[in-house]
């Protein structure tokens, strides 16, 4: 599903009226009746005759709002409650309102009278700004906003809630929780971007019919996708029957040691089940034999701990490093000195993609870690939740988390790297096509879930099929869609980190059923 920034509205709008048979009336009426059947759903739950206050700004999503308030005429008690402070009104907000008076349904300005109005209504429509939303908020928001927490009416968003950034996700301390919001024409990212999607509701879409006019339009910008199952099946590479193990790439792991055993078993267990012909794992004797009696299909290479690696023992490595597929390091490492120069080590050397997570990237998280990344001689995946990527690029986690697609997609292009910005909505970029993943929970908020998306990411990536920046938000949509799945059984509270390499193998077979 194609995401796009809240700037491009005006550009697509604008092409369709002037370039097709579409006139501006008609997409407003289009998108009226997109909202008006929403309404109706909301109304099909209240047991009496309702109240509904439509909240209209000046502009074409007011519009939008009273082309809906005329098409329920009849259906509610209808409350128009202009928004537009004495700014102009648009012509498509003009036609609609003299409609509706047509209809015996006056409009009254925003006032403290209008208040009770609002506090005793069954559902709100609040259709004021839209995507077009300007910072900072005017100085009635706050007042609006808590009349519309006071009511314990239905919320209903029209294209975008009003104090949610169309763009970034961030939030105004005084927004309210809407129940639903009701995009037109496209989703825009700062919708399901988190904080944003917290208060959006559920989110639906209507196209509108005009997604196939607007491609062209949209070719300038960056694409930027929300990872649904739909997509996610779609993007799934295909497994030809005629294969064999060596289809499917070498995976080379070096991963927790014997303190953080765990974090190994985590990873390659999800990494068994995500696709790679081989898996090999690097480590001291005694892991490799305590995972080999869990994990007999894997294929084991000793090497010292950490603290004893000598400069022949990395370079060793990093040969082990070119023949394989994809590299795997630093799932319960420990942030050492040890762990610094093999990862140094495996940057300056080429070969297959690296996968770097946990503390393989707080390794980096010094003066010359950011300028190893540029000089990187192959392909680099890094995997950080918020903490991990300020350390790395010195931007406040706050910071981070009120813009997380806009960042993460300036660090992945400023560093030609691959970025899985972990977190609600996890954000996977490469600086030139971006994914934010539409599901997980709670459910996945425990030590060891980031291990298993490790490792199901770096096994997907060995697979093949498609590029990089695809396959790891797959990856990202798997492990989170298996936490949902696990949760409706077990609750967000019961889910373990264990059990979710078996249910990401089940995700990805519904995914493959899908695509049949």
């Amino acid at each position: 599903m194609r995401l796009i920034e809240p700037s491009a509205v005006r550009e697509i709008d604008g092409y369709i009226i002037n370039n097709t048979s579409i006139s501006e009336i008609e997409l407003i009426g289009r998108a009226g009746k997109a909202v008006a059947e929403h309404i109706m759903d909301m109304l099909n739950d209240i047991p009496k005759r309702a109240s509904v206050v439509f909240l209209i700004g000046s502009g074409n999503n007011g519009a939008d709002g009273a082309c809906a308030a005329s098409l329920l005429s009849g259906e509610c008690d209808i409350t128009l409650v202009d928004m537009s402070f004495g700014r102009e009104k648009s012509a498509g907000l003009l036609f609609y309102e003299e409609r509706l008076r047509s209809l015996g349904i006056r409009s009254y300005e925003y006032s403290q009278s209008i208040h009770p109005a609002i506090l005793s209504a069954d559902i709100i429509v609040e259709a004021v700004f839209g995507s077009g939303v300007r910072y900072p908020l005017p100085e009635w928001f706050s007042n609006i906003a808590d009349i519309m927490k006071l009511s314990g009416a239905r919320l209903l968003a029209v294209d975008t809630p009003l104090g949610i950034n169309a763009l970034t996700g961030a939030v105004d301390n005084s927004t309210p929780h809407y129940d639903r919001t009701v995009c037109l024409s496209y989703i825009k990212c700062g919708t399901v971007s988190y904080p944003a999607k917290e208060y959006a509701g559920s989110v639906y879409l209507d196209t509108l019919g005009i997604q196939d006019i607007a491609e062209d339009i949209l070719k300038e910008q960056r694409p930027r996708y929300y990872m649904t199952q739909r997509l996610a099946a779609e993007l799934l590479p295909r497994r030809a029957e005629n294969s064999s193990k060596g289809s499917f790439g070498r995976l080379l792991t070096y991963l927790g040691g014997d303190e953080f055993l765990g974090a190994s078993l985590l990873a390659h267990g999800a990494a068994l089940r995500c696709g790679a012909g081989y898996v090999t794992a690097l480590g001291t004797a005694e892991r490799n034999e305590r995972l080999m009696q869990v994990f007999p299909e894997m294929i084991y290479k000793t090497v010292p701990a950490q603290g004893s690696l000598t400069d022949t023992d990395i370079s060793g490595i990093c040969e082990m490093s070119k023949r394989a597929a994809v590299t795997l390091i630093g799932c319960g490492c420990g942030n050492t000195e040890g762990l610094s120069r093999l990862v140094k080590g495996l940057l300056n050397t080429d070969g297959g993609i690296l996968v770097l997570d946990a503390d393989a990237i707080n390794s980096l998280a010094n003066c010359e870690g950011r300028e190893a990344l540029k000089r990187s001689q192959r392909e680099v995946v890094l995997t950080p939740h918020p903490l991990e990527l300020s350390r790395l690029s010195g931007i406040e986690v706050d910071k981070i988390q009120t813009d997380r697609m806009r960042i993460a997609e300036r660090f992945a292009e400023e560093y030609s790297v691959t970025l899985v910005l972990k977190g609600a909505g996890t954000v996977t970029t490469d600086g030139r096509a971006t994914f934010i993943n539409s599901c997980g929970s709670s459910a996945l908020a425990k030590a060891g879930s980031g291990d298993v998306l490790a490792g199901a990411l770096a096994s997907l990536l060995a697979s093949g099929g498609c590029d990089t920046v695809t396959l790891c938000a797959i990856a990202v949509y798997l492990h989170a869609s298996a936490g949902d799945a696990l949760a409706d059984t077990y609750s967000s509270y019961g889910v373990t980190p264990s059990d979710l390499p078996v249910q990401i193998a089940m995700e990805i077979s519904r995914l493959e059923k899908l695509k049949q």
